[in-house]
């Protein structure tokens, strides 16, 4: 996509140009492509870098979306211990977005205090438990949004947004279109691109 590449470039020209400090700088950023969705970047910038580099280097990586995090077992994080412990939280949430579980009941899944389960799985698989039970919700809107001509309102309902307004503001802050926009202009695209 010409339009995220651009983006990218001009994101890394501007953050390798802006480095002033000695220790790494971590972000997430989120890049819409040409279509207007967004995709969420992890970013991490050195101002020194010496095993690639003499000067600033900056590493970016997709974070991964709902069907990947989806295909991920307990297992598959053995080596990992504190992940190991974190991600029977993936599942619990994934499972149980639509009825908005506290973060209370979703650190209890890993037997972590909510503070230490907080700070952990952002820490580990960066991106915040709330960002993660929403891009559950903003993954079952878009199928919806697609699949069906139900109301904002009934598909507010069912993918857990506390409200029809709620969704709509949730729904843009993640994929830059308002759900209705979203619908007419990348509906028919992922319509046709599944034929």
């Amino acid at each position: 996509d010409s339009t995220l590449q651009q983006q990218i470039v001009k994101y890394v020209n501007a953050r390798l140009g802006s480095l002033r400090d000695y220790k790494p700088v971590k972000e997430r950023i989120l890049l819409n492509d040409e279509y207007g969705d967004r995709w969420a970047f992890h970013s991490v910038a050195y101002p020194t870098y010496p095993a690639l580099a003499s000067g600033p280097v900056l590493f970016l990586a997709v974070e991964p979306n709902l069907p990947d995090w989806a295909t991920i077992r307990q297992q598959d994080f053995a080596a990992h211990g504190l992940a190991f412990r974190l991600a029977p939280a993936i599942t619990y949430m994934m499972e149980n977005f639509q009825k908005s579980p506290s973060l209370i009941d979703i650190a209890f899944s890993t037997k972590f205090s909510r503070f230490h389960f907080h700070r952990s799985f952002a820490q580990t698989f960066g991106v915040t438990p709330k960002h993660f039970m929403l891009e559950c919700q903003t993954y079952l809107a878009k199928s919806r949004l697609i699949d069906s001509e139900n109301d904002l309102q009934a598909i507010s309902e069912e993918c857990g947004f506390a409200a029809q307004s709620h969704f709509t503001t949730r729904f843009a802050q993640a994929t830059g279109l308002t759900p209705l926009r979203w619908r007419r202009m990348i509906g028919p695209r992922l319509k046709t691109a599944a034929r």
